[in-house]
């Protein structure tokens, strides 16, 4: 049944199960806290998000604690100057979602769900780093194993937490659109006084430190300080 908001979720404990119409678990009782996908298994605890605004459906993930959405966020806003597809083509957006202004991502997710902050985005971080397999750095253990990324023994994801980071790039207000095969970029709801934080996800850097990047002030330094003119990602969180 329909939760009360405008979204639903539904779960199940893995993605060859699926998802009771009910929101019931399923009949399994697996439950995966740490690495729980590989290339031939997935014990991941997925649920599915109804949008209730345009009918959409979205697979979401449980990592430690926190419910994710699996996806990118799709909704088409009204607005349509706060909507970019990658690379102005309208089949990326039906790959990686739209890229949204700062100010359509801070209101487009469905309700129930939220913009992540620094907090969320290191709390999964300090999840990842605990739990992934040794020698896999943070950034690999998110990327999709097959979403476009530039398929080097680096790029190339194994998706262990079921997120499924597609290799989107974004759009910046100065330099354009960045490339859709080396980078993935999201939204934050973080903002300090012209700075407004974003997420990277890079596919080559090869350490924790620089491929999975959570936009924050560090001893006066911004990291991935970002413009009201970029255009990033949406993931949405579970209040």
């Amino acid at each position: 049944s329909k939760a009360e908001s405008s979204s639903s979720i539904n779960i199940s404990s893995s993605s060859n199960t699926e998802s009771s119409s009910s929101g019931e678990s399923s009949s399994s009782s697996l439950v995966f806290t740490g690495v729980c996908k590989t290339e031939l298994e997935d014990y991941c605890t997925y649920g599915s998000l109804y949008d209730e605004r345009d009918g959409q459906t979205y697979k979401t993930v449980k990592i430690g604690e926190q419910w994710w959405m699996a996806e990118n966020l799709k909704f088409k806003d009204a607005d349509s100057t706060r909507l970019k597809c990658q690379n102005d083509n309208n089949e990326n957006c039906e790959m990686y979602g739209y890229l949204y202004s700062r100010k359509a991502a801070l209101q487009d997710c469905p309700l129930g769900w939220r913009l992540p902050m620094e907090d969320d985005l290191m709390q999964l971080r300090k999840f990842v780093s605990n739990n992934k397999e040794k020698g896999k750095t943070i950034g690999q253990s998110l990327r999709s194993q097959n979403g476009g990324w530039d398929n080097t023994a680096i790029g190339a994801g194994v998706d262990a937490f079921g997120l499924n980071i597609l290799s989107g790039g974004g759009y910046d207000g100065i330099y354009g659109f960045y490339n859709i095969s080396k980078n993935a970029l999201f939204w934050q709801s973080d903002s300090l006084s012209n700075c407004f934080y974003y997420t990277r996800v890079y596919y080559d850097y090869g350490d924790d430190d620089t491929d999975f990047v959570v936009g924050r002030e560090r001893s006066d330094r911004h990291f991935n300080c970002g413009s009201r003119g970029g255009y990033y990602y949406v993931r949405c969180i579970k209040d």
